[in-house]
């Protein structure tokens, strides 16, 4: 509204007047997602800044000294974009141990993150588990579970990320002993095997 001197009133802090907008007009907040400084303002619209990367503002009309005024992603989400109302959780096969993130990290190499919420992704050695013997993950592939070694290939131990082993054929174990024979007067028979277990 007017001042007594016949000027324009000063917009609060979080509040800014538009550009081109009248006297009377009154000041808009700035938009969820951005926050203004603590100076009273009678600038334009680009007095609103947007929330960093790592943040989020869901209220309009916010103000204070620093873009950390916009409330940091909490452990196990995130916010790659500026200017944004909300963070996204860390996607299955990620987690995020620290607040204000833009991103959330892959499990390790032979480690896998199966589904949960973001309470569950704010821990990695809760959330990451070991794969089996015979499976593997590679670094940084996101997976939800690990991958069986492909077809001549083999992984003996555990919490690998590839199967190196290549399977081979295998030899026979040394012969039994025969078995009783299968008459006691006459023509019988005896029998003896091996495995191929060696």
């Amino acid at each position: 509204s007017p001042s007594s001197g016949g000027t324009c009133a000063v917009c609060m802090p979080g509040t800014f007047k538009a550009e081109g907008a009248q006297c009377l007009a009154a000041c808009a907040q700035c938009a969820a997602g951005k926050f203004g400084d603590n100076q009273p303002s009678t600038s334009v619209a680009t007095y609103c800044v947007d929330c960093a990367t790592g943040r989020y503002e869901s209220q309009t009309g916010t103000h204070s000294d620093a873009a950390s005024s916009c409330t940091a992603c909490a452990a196990g989400t995130h916010q790659s974009l500026e200017g944004k109302t909300s963070c996204d959780g860390c996607a299955d096969g990620t987690y995020q141990t620290a607040t204000g993130q833009a991103s959330c990290d892959a499990c390790a190499a032979g480690k896998y993150g199966n589904s949960g919420g973001s309470a569950v992704k704010q821990n990695e050695s809760a959330y990451c588990t070991t794969c089996a013997a015979g499976k593997y993950n590679e670094l940084h592939d996101h997976k939800e579970v690990c991958e069986s070694c492909p077809a001549g290939k083999h992984q003996p131990l555990v919490g690998m990320n590839s199967c190196p082993f290549i399977a081979i054929d295998g030899d026979f174990s040394l012969w039994g002993s025969y078995t009783p024979c299968t008459t006691t007067c006459g023509t019988g028979s005896q029998s003896r095997d091996r495995k191929c277990n060696n």
